[in-house]
């Protein structure tokens, strides 16, 4: 079985336990996820898509909210894509002033 792995805002994740006022113990018998699922997820901050969905569920929030866009991950990605929009914004002002 090939599950697909999700990076999470481990964070993110940790300010809702806690704003719950949950030990980890707690959020694993909410989520129906183990309490070693749970301490990898806070640690690692990776996760099935499953996972992601059991605890968006019991945070009573989307599933986006604790995930880290993948488009933007990293630096590269993200000069890449600046550097792409920007090239476009040009040539369709130069093909705009051609007309």
């Amino acid at each position: 079985m090939n599950l697909r792995y999700m990076k999470l805002k481990t964070n993110q994740i940790k300010l809702l336990r806690e704003q719950k006022a949950w030990s980890q113990s707690h959020l694993a018998e909410v989520s129906g996820l183990s309490l070693r699922t749970i301490q990898r997820i806070e640690k690692e901050g990776s996760a099935s898509q499953e996972s992601v969905q059991a605890l968006a569920s019991v945070f009573e929030t989307k599933p986006d909210v604790l995930l880290i866009n993948p488009f933007y991950r990293n630096r590269k990605t993200f000069i890449l894509a600046t550097m792409l929009s920007a090239l476009i914004a040009f040539v369709i002002a130069y093909f705009w002033q051609s007309f």
